[in-house]
């Protein structure tokens, strides 16, 4: 070790080139594989979404229609009916992803977490029974909303099946929080929040893991780090055997809500909407549309995501390719100007192995200082490290040994061309 670190202290200004080109190169080394991890779950997400047709449905309640078809207690049957037979169709995927701001009780986080934080406004508070409740962002998500988007939690577990059915009195939900929340709430905490002027109670049961996006039918793509997610619930039994007179608002609000969802498929639209009439005759609710969603944005979103990939395939392979060559050229050149210690160490007795391995020891410990680095910025900066360093070791252990290689193949060709063993002679 002593031979290597006299090799290594020579030539400070090649010294500083090659750890700096080591460094660059692990860090893009890093970057590629964070970058292809993330990009390969949005290329998974959006799959899902490729080449299918979308169409959100929508009531046509509105006003006097509303008034009159929620005046009996059938309508709010009827509509729960339609809702769990559109669910349940085999003909196609119901996706339910619905941004419902709710309010919270006591919430002091700041304004990041309000509904209208991103437009540059603020819900004001509101009060009820002596306490004050703040707006939250918040969204209904069914489950082949969390199938299709690919969610993953960081801690804690997601909803079971019995977590999307309404029970009779029930008035405590299990919950999912996004990332920016870890630092608010504990598993097992439970929240008072109110949605459509009931008084609810949620508790806590898991995080989502940072970044997560969901896709909806207007939106593209949307960040839940600052939401709340609730499952998105059918009623166990007919609304109108289980609802309360001062329920009637959290009820109608609901099943108007689950009924306009986003019907996924491979169906044309001819097809779809002969399906999703048939079921609405069955059940006797005709008064709805079936209307195209955003299918251009999110087409647009997932040739951007492949695009994207590509892009940064091709640029990361091009800069690690020309900063490898510059940590070789550093490496090969210091070679050429040590010819000088390697003689004086032949005369002192080492054979032409040692010093190979010598040179070898040196390459090996420029790259352990450049890959100290990105190693520190990988545990400082991620929120899972180690979901990205077995790979990242996996691949540094690989180029090393790449380029240990190709320098002790240099490295033999270079003392057969100078012939060290003549020149000591001459």
């Amino acid at each position: 070790m002593k031979v290597t670190w006299i090799l290594f202290k020579q030539n400070k200004l090649l010294n500083f080139l090659n750890i700096f080109a080591s460094t660059i190169l692990f860090l893009l080394v890093l970057t590629f594989i964070v970058n292809v991890s993330f990009s390969h779950i949005e290329i998974k997400t959006t799959n899902h979404f490729k080449d299918k047709n979308m169409f959100k449905l929508s009531d046509g309640l509105y006003d006097e229609k509303e008034v009159e078809f929620f005046s009996k207690k059938e309508g709010y049957d009827t509509l729960s009916r339609f809702e769990r037979n559109i669910s349940s169709s085999s003909e196609f995927a119901y996706y339910h992803a619905i941004s419902q701001p709710i309010y919270v009780m006591d919430f002091k986080e700041g304004p990041i977490f309000d509904p209208l934080y991103e437009r540059g406004g603020q819900r004001p508070p509101i009060e009820r029974n002596n306490k004050v409740y703040s707006a939250v962002k918040s969204m209904q998500l069914n489950k082949t909303a969390f199938e299709l988007n690919e969610l993953r939690l960081k801690t804690g577990s997601g909803f079971t099946d019995k977590d999307y059915i309404y029970t009779e009195k029930q008035n405590e939900f299990p919950i999912l929080l996004g990332a920016a929340f870890s630092h608010v709430y504990e598993l097992g905490d439970q929240i008072e929040f109110n949605v459509y002027k009931k008084d609810l109670i949620g508790t806590v049961i898991g995080f989502f893991e940072p970044t997560q996006k969901v896709m909806t039918a207007f939106d593209p793509e949307i960040q839940i780090d600052r939401y709340i997610i609730l499952p998105s619930w059918y009623y166990e039994k007919f609304p109108s055997l289980v609802m309360k007179k001062e329920d009637k608002l959290f009820f109608m609000a609901s099943l108007l809500n689950l009924v306009n969802g986003t019907i996924v498929t491979d169906l044309s639209p001819l097809e779809a909407r002969r399906v999703v009439n048939k079921i609405g005759k069955e059940v006797g609710f005709t008064d709805f549309q079936l209307i195209g969603a955003n299918s251009l944005a999110i087409d647009a979103l997932i040739g951007m995501t492949e695009m994207n990939r590509t892009y940064l395939l091709v640029s990361t392979c091009l800069m690690f390719v020309m900063t490898m060559m510059l940590f070789l050229y550093a490496t090969i050149t210091k070679i050429r100007k040590n010819i000088d210690i390697f003689k004086v160490l032949l005369i002192s007795g080492v054979n032409s192995k040692q010093i190979y391995q010598y040179v070898r020891y040196e390459l090996l410990l420029t790259c352990f200082m450049g890959s100290s680095l990105s190693i520190f910025v990988l545990f400082m900066l991620m929120d899972d490290p180690f979901m990205f360093f077995v790979n990242y070791l996996f691949v540094i252990i690989a180029i090393i040994a790449g380029m240990v290689l190709i320098v002790n193949m240099f490295i033999v060709k270079t003392f057969k061309e100078i012939d060290l063993v003549q020149k000591l002679k001459g």
